[in-house]
């Protein structure tokens, strides 16, 4: 009897091969999913932890005019740190070259890369792994490079790159002196190498930035010992800054919740932060998907409890007691789940691959096979299997042997009620689940949309040290189907775009303090490549040399700072003399719809980062002709430096990478589920056919068509997901709110979403079910007959 409950379980799988089946691939598809939903949560959740002394590292943030917590400081604010504030046991700053770097080893072709400043501490503040040489030491030395482990393998491939040379933007020649592993988790700091911070004044100088307190430039990190108070060490820091310098409001700010915090990190490109909202609906997810895989489990459990009557009365006749029948159902159900997540196990580990290449998303997939994870993951796994068959297997218990025997469980109808308040349950989570899918996808659509300008047919060329305004435009003219050529320093999905604060500017003869406004440069073609809206006033003309640093402004910077008649007001520059308004714009998101739109400058400059190319056509045979030009135009003249060229829909999807991921991911989960659904509401009904084979039986001897027993048979499905649309749509709705909240500028919870997604969920359980309700229906009445 001690292996009864195993030669039961393989009985089982041998007579009710589909039910098994159904069972089986529900639970092992639930548990995929939330094994890779876990990992990719925690993976978020533990951001940053691999550092050893997280508990302890704090970043100074500074308050800007805009009230926002921003990460700048001034260079020479670490030696009066380490001089007047011994509870900081160190300090590091960091800072990256602001654009993209070019590096290049020998007459190999350049890559690009991504590059910061350290100071020698970095070592001691985070948590990296030397894997050859001494990251400390190289740090301390000038004109040395670190490469992380990926970037020397680029780079070098197998061979050793200590003590070789890698050429900076074709022009700083610099000594690789460490190699350091790759973060063990997912890290706030991104970055290929480091360079010493006593290198930047040759590698990337910037005037008098590293003496001076009127250049912030440098983001800077402490470490605190463990008795220091941080509220108090911000104080002490803020006092540090001279009396006639601007003195911010300081605060230290830890680093072990940096990750999730809405710190302002714009311009800054070795920063990365989370969206919290995100990961709390991916773990949602994940919780509901379980959930639903467990709902399959008992509702075919459920329906499985009368087959099993007749086994249990012939055990209770042969002499076994109420515990042992108990404990075989508990040992059967415990199997079935570590069976499943055995498998799902692995199906988890070959799938994060493909969702990382698909979706974009950051998985570690270490995480899967963590020790304690996987006893977690086990334990919770087999406190599920007893928990979801324990009330069954007592009420199966305790069933006297004669109606055992005679297949009789009185109340069948509370087992038939529960049923179905899990059903409708799982049909509520499908319906709620497609409305959000189409929810997000209406946001995505509408932050691609409506943008305030046109993007179409814009090809964009990130400039390089070699590729000169002047030369590139005289051969871009000579391609075939362009159409325009503009200059600026602004690209959408680019975090740097230049900001001012502090202005101060008269409007009829008062007084406007700190302004502040983003800063775009540009040439005079630009308002009119993008198609900005003038409201008042003229765009620049080219023809007008007095229009040399004058400046247009958008409408959120007139409404902000109340200029009604804004033409002809002076704005201050830092290094030139004052700006005058000639035009007024109509809004435009230079951001992402996460962001209300911000004041913002636009300045006729001969400075730019951005060549962007209008093509006159929109044929693709065409299109191909002429991008295929500019890029030879491009390649010719930078020979030594890689172009970033792309269209400029390219980068705007960029701005909003995080809700198309967010989409991608979200859509492929929520289609899971949906399966799930399916697989659960196909195991019933074919339950329901078989239970009814004799009553469809007499109905077909007395003239029943085939589309009345199909009616017959669908008639609670279809009721179902009636039901289960009335309690999603309200959930739905809440849900859809919370998260589009996260948007300054959204769409509308149209109707029609909530209506779709009923729809499609009845069209989902009337599809599945219809292929057993119609085998049931045309069988030959006389074998249904005989059926029992």
């Amino acid at each position: 009897m001690k292996t009864h409950f195993l030669r039961s379980f393989l009985r089982g799988i041998v007579k009710r091969p589909l039910i098994y089946s159904i069972n089986f691939v529900g639970l092992i598809l639930s548990m995929s999913v939330v094994i890779i939903l876990a990992v990719c949560c925690l993976g978020e959740i533990k951001a940053n932890r691999f550092n050893e002394n997280i508990n302890n590292i704090y970043m100074i943030c500074s308050e800007g005019f805009d009230k926002k917590l921003g990460t700048y400081t001034p260079a020479i604010l670490k030696e009066h740190i380490e001089e007047k504030i011994p509870e900081v046991e160190k300090i590091v700053r960091i800072r990256d070259p602001w654009t993209e770097t070019t590096l290049q080893v020998g007459q190999n072709p350049s890559v690009t890369s991504s590059l910061i400043f350290a100071d020698p501490d970095f070592a001691d503040v985070f948590s990296y792994q030397n894997i050859s040489g001494n990251l400390k030491e190289a740090l301390k030395t000038p004109m040395s490079i670190v490469l992380t482990k990926n970037e020397s393998l680029k780079l070098f491939g197998n061979t050793s790159p200590i003590g070789e040379t890698v050429k900076v933007d074709n022009e700083h020649i610099l000594t690789v002196k460490a190699i350091i592993d790759e973060p063990r988790g997912k890290s706030s700091l991104q970055f290929k190498a480091v360079v010493p911070m006593i290198s930047i004044g040759t590698v990337s100088p910037n005037g008098d930035e590293l003496t001076t307190w009127r250049m912030s430039n440098f983001t800077s990190f402490v470490l605190l010992n463990r008795a220091s108070v941080p509220d108090n060490i911000g104080k002490k820091i803020a006092r540090l800054y001279p009396e006639n310098n601007f003195s911010p409001k300081i605060s230290l700010q830890p680093f072990s919740s940096f990750y999730f915090s809405d710190i302002d990190i714009s311009r800054r490109n070795f920063l990365k932060t989370g969206n919290k909202s995100t990961t709390t609906i991916l773990g949602f997810v994940a919780v509901i998907i379980l959930l639903m895989g467990i709902v399959n489990y008992l509702n075919l459990s459920f329906s499985m409890t009368i087959e099993r009557l007749k086994s249990t009365g012939i055990l209770k006749v042969i002499g076994a007691k109420r515990g042992h029948i108990i404990r075989n159902i508990i040992k059967e159900s415990a199997l079935f789940f570590f069976v499943s997540i055995v498998i799902a196990y692995i199906t988890a580990w070959f799938l994060i691959p493909f969702l990382v290449n698909k979706t974009g998303v950051e998985i570690h997939p270490g995480i899967i096979f963590n020790p304690v994870f996987l006893l977690l993951s086990v334990l919770l796994t087999l406190v599920i299997a007893v928990v979801s068959v324990i009330v069954p297997a007592i009420r199966l218990s305790s069933i006297k042997p004669v109606d055992s025997l005679k297949k009789s469980l009185s109340g069948t109808g509370g087992n038939n009620h529960t049923r179905r308040v899990l059903v409708i349950a799982q049909f509520t989570v499908a319906i709620a689940l497609i409305s959000f899918t189409w929810a997000i996808q209406k946001q995505v659509k509408y932050g691609f949309t409506q943008l305030g300008y046109n993007k179409e047919n814009i090809y964009t060329i990130q400039l390089t040290p070699q590729l000169k305004k002047d030369v590139l435009k005289e051969q871009l003219v000579k391609v075939a189907g362009i159409k325009d050529i503009s200059y600026t320093t602004y690209l959408p999905g680019k975090a740097t775009i230049e900001r001012c604060f502090g202005m101060t500017i008269m409007y009829k003869g008062q007084k406007k303090e700190n302004i502040s406004a983003h800063i775009i440069r540009c040439d005079s073609n630009f308002p009119g490549l993008l198609g900005l809206k003038i409201i008042k006033g003229r765009s620049f003309s080219p023809d007008l040399v007095t229009d040399k640093d004058k400046v247009i402004i958008n409408k959120a910077f007139a409404d902000e700072y109340g200029l009604d008649e804004p033409l002809g007001v002076k704005v201050p520059a830092s290094r030139s003399d004052d700006m005058e308004i000639i035009g007024l714009v109509e809004n435009f998101h230079f951001q992402s719809v996460h962001q209300p739109i911000s004041p913002v400058i636009i300045r006729y400059n001969d400075y730019a980062r951005y060549c962007y190319v209008k093509i006159a056509s929109s044929d693709f045979n065409s299109l191909h002709r002429t991008v295929k030009g500019i890029n030879e135009v491009t390649m010719a003249l930078s020979s030594g430096f890689p172009v970033n060229s792309e269209f400029l829909d390219t980068s705007v999807a960029k701005m909003y990478k995080a809700e198309v991921q967010f989409r991608k991911i979200f859509f492929l989960f929520s289609g899971v589920a949906i399966l799930i659904c399916c697989l659960g509401i196909l195991g019933l009904s074919v339950f329901a056919s078989e239970r009814r084979v004799k009553e469809i039986g007499i109905r077909k001897v007395n003239g029943a068509r085939v589309s009345e027993i199909l009616t017959m048979l669908n008639r609670d499905f279809v009721k179902w997901v009636v039901i289960a649309f009335v309690i999603a749509t309200p959930i739905a709705w809440y849900a859809m709110h919370k998260w589009l909240e996260n948007f300054a500028y959204k769409t509308g919870l149209s109707w029609w979403i909530f209506v779709l997604a009923g729809v499609i969920a009845l069209g989902i359980a009337l599809l599945t079910v219809s292929w057993q309700s119609w085998k049931a229906a045309v069988k030959n009445p006389v074998e249904s007959l005989r059926y029992e």
